[in-house]
């Protein structure tokens, strides 16, 4: 009996060391896109045979997650080119490790409700606009002010998340809302908004994976954080394949409508996922001298090749494990 006992402690021994030592994993992620595809798929959870526990954590705008990142709550999130430099300007030492791009970058836009006297970017002059501050909206509305002669400075930015934005635009609180799938789409299908200009033309469709010097420097994160890019390659390459199967997992992860759904992905195009490229840093240059010489950022930020994470992402966890 007492060589029972003995052997009964040893495991449950055993089983704490090891669930102990367990890796958690914590992704932040927003409505749509690749995550949320991953997430309903359900790979990551082989990750357990390995001792990797990944956690997922929804987020409204990437200035949220990045946010949330900065304090340790999560790992990595995905999100567009403005909420990292914003983060950047604000002490977060982040890495870049990956990027996203579709075929065609047309899943922003600007709206006005349908009874608006504004026809066109420039009727905006003086107006308030409603966008997250520091979300990939903000750059859009700048680039297409400058496109007819204005900036920023020529408009009211009215500081609002999405779904507050939308309320604000349809009771007339501000002029205009700068949003992207798949809240554009969700305010077409109310058929109360008119768009005065999409972001075709003007930005470059591109996603961007971010992490922070902390996940690169624990070797057990980092590991993880190479089978979740894995993961993210190969839901990607699902998603290109099985358009129809990804609008159900969307639809049944977020409740969106399916012909809402839809939209996004004709918007969206094939997805394609790469480690991330020295090149992109140019663009993020250029959009951070931009906020700055606007007075919108208080310092000038330098975008040097030590902001980018070396992580493989070569093999899946499925192959893995086995």
């Amino acid at each position: 009996m007492k060589k029972q006992l003995l052997a009964a402690f040893a495991l449950l021994t055993l089983g704490s060391i090891a669930h102990a030592e367990d890796i958690v994993f914590k992704i932040g992620y927003q409505k749509g896109g690749l995550p949320t595809a991953l997430k309903s798929l359900g790979w990551l959870d082989e990750a357990a045979k390995l001792g990797i526990k990944y956690e997922w954590y929804l987020f409204p705008a990437g200035p949220q997650l990045l946010e949330a990142q900065r304090a340790g709550a999560i790992d990595f999130g995905s999100t567009g080119d403005t909420p990292s430099i914003f983060a950047f300007a604000a002490g977060t030492p982040i890495k870049y490790v990956g990027i996203t791009k579709t075929r065609d970058p047309k899943s922003s836009a600007i709206l006005v409700t349908k009874d608006s006297p504004i026809k066109t970017v420039k009727d905006l002059k003086g107006k308030k606009i409603a966008l997250q501050r520091g979300s990939a909206s903000h750059y859009l509305i700048q680039l297409a002010l400058q496109e007819v002669g204005l900036d920023l400075n020529d408009v009211e930015i009215v500081n609002l998340p999405p779904a507050e934005a939308r309320g604000a635009l349809e009771g007339k609180a501000v002029d205009a809302w700068v949003i992207w799938d798949p809240f554009y789409a969700i305010a077409q299908a109310g058929n109360n908004v008119r768009v005065i200009r999409d972001s075709k033309g003007l930005t470059d469709g591109v996603g961007y994976w971010i992490t922070v010097d902390r996940v690169l420097k624990d070797p057990g994160k980092k590991k993880a954080l190479s089978y979740l890019l894995a993961e993210l390659k190969r839901t990607a390459d699902w998603a290109n394949k099985n358009r129809d199967k990804l609008v159900d997992l969307w639809n049944e992860d977020l409740g969106i409508p399916r012909d809402i759904l839809k939209t996004v992905l004709l918007r969206s195009g094939n997805y394609s996922i790469t480690p991330f490229p020295t090149s992109q840093l140019n663009y993020l240059q250029k959009e951070a001298d931009t906020f700055y010489k606007l007075g919108v950022l208080p310092n000038k930020l330098n975008f040097t090749s030590e902001l980018i994470g070396k992580v493989p992402f070569t093999k899946s966890i499925t192959a893995s494990s086995k």
